[in-house]
């Protein structure tokens, strides 16, 4: 078994690892309803909380960027585990940094979406 130092892990499959298991974690947190009770939680339940999720998703490029189609194919992944459909989560491509990326966090937000991820936009 190598250890962990002997494995070459590149920059971009680093990114593409830790930003597609933010998504995952980040769902499945707000999935979850952020509260522990103590007490054992059906599927259906968790289920039901999801589908409480509306998320948004920004990218600065569209699938033809290999960074925004890991970004849109972690999103999308992270989505059915929980069970959101494709009909419930939005997905806006090819927005510009600036007022455009407030621009469609606003819009996605007055469309429902009460979580919006973008995938590389500076403040």
């Amino acid at each position: 078994m190598k250890s962990f130092n002997e494995h070459a892990f590149s920059r971009r499959q680093f990114v593409k690892l830790g930003g597609g298991s933010a998504v995952a974690l980040v769902l499945a947190g707000c999935a979850s309803g952020g509260s522990s009770t103590g007490s054992d939680s059906s599927a259906s339940d968790s289920s039901s909380s999801a589908t409480s999720i509306k998320p948004g998703f920004i990218t600065l490029h569209d699938e033809n960027s290999t960074y925004d189609l890991n970004f849109i194919n972690a999103a999308k992944e992270a989505c059915q585990e929980l069970g959101i459909s494709e009909d419930t989560y939005m997905l806006k491509t090819n927005v510009p940094e600036g007022q455009e990326c407030y621009n469609a966090a606003a819009e996605l937000a007055d469309a429902g979406c009460n979580i919006i991820f973008a995938d590389s936009f500076w403040p």
